[in-house]
C-alpha cells in the first residue's frame, strides 16, 4: 500500500532504470514487453486494494494503464475534464502516434527529426494542462512541415489533434464530484502481497528420474520434448565432490544447442533456483550431467520434472515469509534480513542485558530512604544466594548479587548506605544525565578517533605489572574470521569489534531506566503496605526487594516492550558509522537506493514486533503484580 504513494516507479526500479527506449520499433517495444513482465511479476497489473472509493470519472480499470507516469497525467487530465472515454482514445492515438516515429526509415537526413519528433512525443504524454498540450503539438507540427521525410506522421497528427478537440468540446467536469464504489475481490495487491497466491505444492509430472554413476565425460542426457517450466533434482554426498561443492559446476542446460546454463549444487538444492522455464523449439533441448568436479564411480540421483501449474509471478505472501525481491540485490528479501539480523539482535541482547543489570540497581538504591536501611555486604551477600532451581530464580539473584556489589562499592565510597537527595545520588544522577544528553553520534565519532586513530596510539599504551597493554580497539565491521581460528580467537574478535558500538548503544539508556526505576521504587515505597510491613518487623531486604522491588516494574516492564522493535530496526547510526552490517545498516543502504521491498519488510516487521512486545508487557503486568487481571 505505501509504495503507491512512495515516489519512483518500483517497476523501473526493479529493472535498475534500463527500460528507455531505443533508436528502433523492434527494441522499444522488447523494452516495452520487460516493463510489462516485470510490472506483473510484481503485481502492479492489479487493482492495489479489495476496492475502491474513486469519482465517477475515473474507470474501475484505470489500475491497466501500464506506466506510473501515464497513470498519473491521465489522473489529472480526468480531474479537470472529467470524460474518461475521451481521455482514453487521446492518450491511445498520441500512443499511437509516438510508435509510428518508429516506422520512418532512419538515414542521416531524416534522424534530427526523428528524434526531436520522439522527444516531443514522451513530453507530449506527460502533459496535462492546455496550454502545454497545444506547445507541443503545435512544435511537433511545425517540425513535420520542415522535413518532407516526416510528412507521412500528419495522418498520426491529425488524429491526435482531432481526438484532444474531442476531449475539450465534450467535457463532463459534473462526474468529478458523484462517487462510485468498484469491488476488485481478493485479486488486487493487498491480497497477494499478505496471503500470496502460490500453491502449497505444485503438480509435477515426472519427466525422468534416473541413478547414475559417473565415469565418463557426459552422462544422463535428457531430452526436454515440451516447452514450459521443469524442476530440476540432484543428490550427491558432499564428500564425493572434488572442489567447494557451493561453486562447482554439477550440472549444465542446452537449450535448442545454443543456449547454456550451469548450475552449482547449492543451487539446485533450492527449488526457487533450479525452476527454469525451458522452451523446446525442435525437441533437441537436453540436460546434462557433469562430472568434471565429481570423483569417479559417484553414485547420485538426477530427476526432471515438469511443472504445468508452475507461475514465475507467483507470490507466498508475507504470511509465509515471502518479501519478494530486493530491487538492488536482485536477491529475495530474506535472504538479506537473515544475513543482517543477527548482528542486529546480538547487539540488541547484549546492550539491553547490561543496561538492565546496571540501571535497575542504580535506580533502586537511588529511591532509598533512611539512612543504614538494608545495608549489603558484599561477601555476605554472596553467602546468601541459593542454588539455583529454574531460570528465572537465576536472572533474580544474578540480579541481587550485581545490585549488592553496587551497593558495597558505593557504601564503602561514601562511608554510608546510598540515600535519596543525598550527594553520592545527586552525583549518579547528574554522570547518568550527562551520558544521557550527549548524542551517540558525537561520542561513537569521539571513540573512533581517540581509541581507533593511529595519531593517538601512545596515550593509549600502558604498562601493568612489566606487561604493555594497548587500550585500542577496531573502529570498522565485525572482524575476518580466518580457517582454523579457536572459538576464543574468535570470541575475542568479535568482543573487540563490538565493544565501541555496544557502548555507544547502550549508555544513554542507563540515566532513562535508572530514573524510571527510581521513581517506580519511591512510589511504591510511600503505600500503606510498605509501612505495614516494616511496622510489622520485616527485614529491610525484603521490604527492598520482595514488596517494593516488584510492585515497582510496571513502568520498567512498558519500556521493556520497545525492545522486540528495536532488535529487528537496530541503531542506524551506530551500526552506519561502525560499519556494522544489521538491520540498521541495511535498512539505510534500502531506503537511499529505493529499495521499497527491502525498506517495508523491516518496517512492517518492527511495526509486528512492536504489537507482540506490548503484548508480552500485558501478560507480564499480571505476572508482577496479582491485583491485574484479565478476564
Amino acid at each position: 500500500m505505501l509504495s503507491v504513494f512512495a515516489p519512483g516507479d518500483p517497476v523501473l526500479l526493479a529493472l535498475s532504470g534500463q527500460t528507455g527506449p531505443s533508436g528502433n520499433l523492434p527494441d522499444k517495444q522488447a523494452s516495452e514487453k520487460g516493463y510489462i513482465d516485470m510490472r506483473k511479476k510484481l503485481n502492479r497489473h492489479l487493482p492495489t486494494f479489495y476496492f475502491a472509493m474513486a469519482a465517477q470519472s475515473q474507470p474501475d480499470t484505470f489500475y491497466r494503464i501500464v506506466k506510473k507516469q501515464h497513470r498519473s497525467t491521465l489522473g489529472r487530465l480526468i480531474d479537470a475534464h472529467g470524460n474518461w472515454p475521451e481521455i482514453q482514445e487521446y492518450y491511445n492515438t498520441v500512443r499511437d502516434f509516438d510508435f509510428s516515429i518508429q516506422d520512418v526509415p532512419q538515414n542521416d537526413n531524416t534522424l534530427p527529426a526523428l528524434i526531436q519528433l520522439s522527444t516531443l512525443s514522451t513530453d507530449l504524454l506527460g502533459e496535462y494542462e492546455d496550454g502545454q498540450i497545444r506547445r507541443v503539438i503545435n512544435e511537433i507540427d511545425a517540425t513535420i512541415q520542415e522535413d518532407p521525410g516526416m510528412i507521412v506522421l500528419q495522418p498520426k497528427l491529425t488524429a491526435v489533434k482531432k481526438r484532444y478537440n474531442a476531449v475539450l468540446s465534450e467535457r463532463t467536469p459534473a462526474k468529478n464530484f458523484i462517487p462510485a464504489f468498484h469491488w476488485f475481490g481478493t485479486k488486487n495487491q493487498y491480497h497477494r502481497w499478505l496471503v500470496g497466491d502460490r500453491p502449497l505444492s505444485y503438480k509435477s509430472d515426472l519427466v525422468k528420474k534416473e541413478e547414475v554413476e559417473f565415469g565418463g565425460t557426459e552422462m544422463a542426457n535428457i531430452v526436454i520434448p515440451d516447452t514450459g517450466f521443469y524442476r530440476l533434482s540432484f543428490t550427491v554426498d558432499p564428500d564425493d565432490v572434488n572442489t567447494d561443492v557451493e561453486s562447482a559446476d554439477v550440472l549444465r542446460m542446452r537449450i535448442d544447442g545454443r543456449s547454456r546454463m550451469s548450475y552449482t549444487l547449492k543451487e539446485l538444492r533450492e527449488a526457487d533456483y533450479s525452476i527454469n522455464e525451458v522452451k523446446a523449439f525442435d525437441g533437441s533441448s537436453e540436460i546434462a550431467l557433469l562430472n568434471s568436479n565429481m570423483k569417479s564411480g559417484t553414485g547420485t540421483t538426477f530427476k526432471v520434472e515438469h511443472l504445468p501449474t508452475y507461475s514465475p509471478y507467483h507470490s507466498g505472501g508475507f504470511l509465509r515469509m515471502d518479501f519478494g525481491d530486493s530491487y538492488t540485490a536482485k536477491r529475495p528479501v530474506i535472504d538479506l534480513i537473515k544475513e543482517s539480523i543477527l548482528w542486529t539482535m546480538l547487539l540488541s541482547f547484549l546492550s539491553v542485558l547490561i543496561t538492565y543489570l546496571v540501571s535497575l540497581p542504580l535506580g533502586v538504591f537511588s529511591a532509598r530512604m533512611n539512612r543504614g536501611e538494608g545495608k549489603y555486604p558484599l561477601i555476605p551477600f554472596v553467602n546468601k544466594v541459593p542454588v539455583v532451581r529454574n531460570i528465572a530464580g537465576f536472572f533474580r539473584n544474578a540480579l541481587y548479587w550485581v545490585a549488592g556489589a553496587i551497593a558495597t562499592v558505593i557504601s564503602k565510597i561514601s562511608r554510608r548506605d546510598v540515600e535519596r537527595n543525598t550527594l553520592i545520588d545527586s552525583i549518579i544522577t547528574t554522570i547518568l544525565f550527562i551520558l544521557f544528553s550527549l548524542p551517540s553520534f558525537w561520542v561513537a565519532t569521539l571513540l573512533i578517533i581517540f581509541l581507533g586513530d593511529p595519531d593517538y596510539a601512545d596515550w593509549r599504551t600502558f604498562s601493568i605489572f612489566g606487561n604493555e597493554f594497548s587500550l585500542s580497539f577496531p573502529t570498522k565491521g565485525v572482524g575476518r574470521v580466518d580457517p582454523g581460528m579457536g572459538w576464543w580467537e574468535i570470541i575475542t574478535l568479535r568482543a573487540k569489534h563490538l565493544a565501541l558500538p555496544l557502548f555507544c548503544w547502550t549508555y544513554a539508556s542507563f540515566a532513562f531506566l535508572s530514573r524510571q526505576m527510581r521513581g517506580g521504587m519511591l512510589s511504591v515505597l510511600r503505600q500503606d503496605f510498605i509501612r505495614t510491613a516494616r511496622a510489622k518487623g520485616v527485614e529491610a531486604e525484603s521490604v527492598i526487594w520482595k514488596h517494593t522491588f516488584r510492585n515497582s516494574l510496571l513502568p520498567i516492564i512498558t519500556l521493556f516492550a520497545n525492545v522486540f522493535p528495536r532488535m529487528i530496526a537496530g541503531s542506524i547510526v551506530i551500526e552506519l558509522i561502525f560499519t556494522i552490517p544489521g538491520m540498521g545498516y541495511t535498512l539505510y543502504g534500502g531506503i537511499l537506493s529505493q529499495d521499497y521491498p527491502l525498506v517495508f519488510t523491516i518496517v512492517l516487521m518492527s511495526a509486528v514486533l512492536t504489537m507482540i512486545g506490548y503484548l508480552v508487557a500485558d501478560i507480564l503486568y499480571a505476572v508482577v503484580d496479582p491485583r491485574i487481571t484479565y478476564k
